[in-house]
Order: structure tokens, then sequence, then C-alpha cells
């Protein structure tokens, strides 16, 4: 899986955004195991090797920094997000959680079930139903057939 870090200076702005943005998406996924980049960002930035999760969260919160993560069918993105003035402290943090994420169990535990969660209450509504119906005919024999995002038993297994 490729990366790419983008990086746009604006002389007059505070705060600092940073996206690592990873190829991957639908073409790294298949019925079975969808959703595990989400699972895994989302893990990521829970704690590192030397931000345990309650530090960081203390030390992010002190900031006012954020790190989170996106995803679709072509790529995904683990983001940091910060003040102009914190940014050095927060990039240590941020390539940390890219370079030596803990993914300690009990962490694994919960974002798992947050992510299954959300993804059985996306499911709920008809139009999602539908939706998922006319993908599946779109995408038919494509890597767009899978969701990235996975399904609440792809991320259970």
């Amino acid at each position: 899986m490729a990366s790419r870090c983008s990086f746009k200076h604006r002389e007059s702005s505070q705060t600092a955004v940073v996206g690592l943005f990873l190829r991957g998406g639908a073409t790294n996924i298949n019925e079975k195991n969808a959703g595990i980049e989400a699972l895994m960002l989302d893990l990521s930035s829970e704690a590192s090797a030397n931000f345990p999760r309650e530090r960081m969260r203390s030390e992010s919160s002190r900031m006012g920094t954020g790190i989170s993560y996106g995803i679709n069918y072509d790529y995904s993105a683990l983001i940091l997000g910060t003040t102009r003035r914190n940014f050095d402290r927060s990039w240590q943090i941020f390539t940390d959680v890219v370079l030596h994420p803990s993914f300690a169990p009990d962490d694994f535990e919960r974002v798992k079930n947050r992510l299954m969660v959300a993804r059985n209450d996306d499911q709920i509504p008809r139009i999602l139903t539908c939706n998922s119906f006319q993908s599946r005919s779109a995408y038919a024999g494509h890597p767009y057939i899978n969701n990235p995002e996975g399904t609440a038993e792809s991320i259970k297994a």
C-alpha cells in the first residue's frame, strides 16, 4: 500500500491540517474483510507506543489537537488537525501514531464494537438497503462492489 502526505503552507493560518493518504480503499478488500482499513485507522488514532490512550487524549485535548481518519473507495487517510502554536508536539504524536500504533487489545475491542454498532445502525433504514442493491448491481465484477466501510459482519470477523 503506497502512501502520500499532503502539505500546503498558508502563512496567515493559525491552524494546521496534515493528511497521510494511503492508496487502497476497495482495491485492498473483499466481502469478508471490508472495513479493515477503517478499523486499523480508527484503532491507530486511539494510542501509540509513546502515547498511551489516556496520555494521548490528555495532551490532544490540552492542545486542541485531533487525529482522525477517512476512508473511501480509492484511498484512506489519517488526518492531523491542530493549532499552529502546538504543531511540533502534535506532529510528534501524529508520527508516533503512524509509525508505532499500539493496537492494544482493549482499544481493539472497543473500536471494533463501536464500528459494528455504527454499521448495524447504518443498515437499518430502507433507503440504505435500496442503495446497497443499486451498488451491487452497478459494480458487479468491480472492486467497488465492496464498501470500504465494511458491514457489521465483516468487521466482527
